[in-house]
């Protein structure tokens, strides 16, 4: 997030000190230049005339501010902790430089700071102005350092005081997302992406969101408008802000909307992108049995478990695979395995259904083996019957034809 800046009327709010080289009149038009070049991001212009400012009067507080509002923008964080320390410890009462602080220290990565910072300006938080910088830029930094249930504390205050806004709610789904409570989740994101569509994170997180509460869903029609907003996010997602996320959000919400080949295409990417990814292999197999592909979905998932050989749903999907695609030896093994892992009375089950079939497959082999031997003997006999009742008829034959030639 962009460092936020408050808007100063200079000329009528500043007290200005004593000038030295620059006269005391100059310096409201000095500020007021510097400023108006900050807003617009002339940073050299801004830097010029804010060091012009604190040359001359060194104890001016909202110059060493100012500075260290340019410094931030120009990504010289170090610098900007100095400046707005400074102008603290010139005039601690201004609610602005504590935020410029923590915002610096946020921006550092030095979270703890960040929140130590806002807290100490806490009481000077006083118009809803103020109270919602404090409420998101605390915020923010709890979700960064994953104390889930404070972030979502502060973001929600400030979702309360500005409503509409993206920032806030958009961190505050987040929050809420992992916290697993999707459909509050869910809401705010939804505000996010309509007050800004072209934000990817935004749509990432409203995908991730949507495809949780699909899996969580009962009613059918609930489910696949669910899943439909997953697809349709994700692949907002994954073309304003491409990569293994995006690409793998949106491989498992076509997969979750029931558009296997589209979900295999996906899958393969994501692979493709991270060959040890465990779950996409297994995912991916998942979306070939979809299709009907079991041999593809054989390969997959065999792939799937040497990937990890601890993950139950990939040598259960597998042993399905191996079932329609009648290896049920293979089939059995697999869902031993799983069921060594983790004792599901649903797999055993399935053991059981596999292992009779084995049986019935041995018995029908038996039968089949007994049916060719008696159909041997069979023949056998009745061919020494055709040729006993040949020699029969022969012997018949030759009497009658003596008979009539001795008459």
């Amino acid at each position: 997030m962009r460092n936020r800046i408050f808007t100063v009327a200079l000329l009528v709010a500043l007290a200005l000190p004593a000038a030295g080289a620059l006269a005391q009149d100059d310096l409201p038009d000095k500020v007021n230049s510097g400023w108006a070049a900050l807003q617009k991001g002339d940073l050299k212009v801004a830097r010029s005339a804010f060091q012009d400012v604190i040359d001359a009067s060194p104890v001016y507080d909202f110059g060493w501010y100012a500075l260290g509002q340019v410094a931030t923008r120009e990504g010289k964080l170090d610098e900007a902790v100095t400046d707005f320390n400074k102008a603290i410890e010139i005039n601690s009462e201004k609610f602005e430089y504590h935020y410029g602080l923590a915002a610096a220290y946020r921006t550092k990565e030095e979270y703890a700071k960040a929140i130590a910072t806002m807290n100490n300006a806490e009481a000077l938080a006083t118009a809803p102005q103020t109270q919602y910088y404090l409420y998101l830029e605390r915020g923010i930094s709890y979700l960064s350092i994953r104390q889930w249930d404070r972030a979502a504390g502060d973001l929600e205050k400030a979702v309360k005081l500005q409503p509409a806004d993206k920032m806030a709610n958009q961190r505050f789904g987040m929050a809420l997302f992992r916290m697993d409570d999707y459909q509050r989740a869910a809401d705010h994101l939804r505000k996010a992406v309509a007050a800004d569509p072209k934000d990817g994170t935004s749509q990432l997180y409203l995908a991730r969101t949507s495809i949780n509460l699909a899996q969580r869903e009962r009613d059918p029609a609930k489910k696949k408008g669910l899943y439909a907003e997953g697809v349709k996010a994700a692949s907002a997602a994954n073309t304003l802000s491409p990569g293994f996320d995006a690409q793998n959000i949106l491989a498992k919400a076509y997969l979750g909307s029931g558009q296997h080949e589209l979900a295999a295409r996906n899958f393969q990417k994501v692979v493709q992108a991270k060959p040890k990814y465990c779950f996409a292999r297994t995912n991916l197999g998942q979306a070939y049995v979809g299709m009907e592909a079991f041999a593809q979905a054989v390969t997959a998932l065999e792939a799937a478990v040497d990937c990890d050989p601890k993950s139950t749903i990939a040598y259960n999907t597998l042993a399905f695979a191996y079932v329609k695609e009648n290896k049920k030896d293979l089939a059995l093994s697999s869902y031993e395995t799983s069921y060594k892992l983790k004792a599901d009375p649903l797999v055993a089950v399935n053991m059981e259904k596999v292992a009779k079939n084995i049986d019935i497959d041995q018995e029908n082999l038996v039968i089949d083996s007994l049916n060719q031997e008696t159909m041997k003997r069979n023949e056998a006999e009745q061919a020494a019957f055709d040729k006993k009742q040949a020699e029969f008829e022969a012997e018949q034959k030759r009497l009658k034809e003596y008979k009539e030639k001795d008459n």
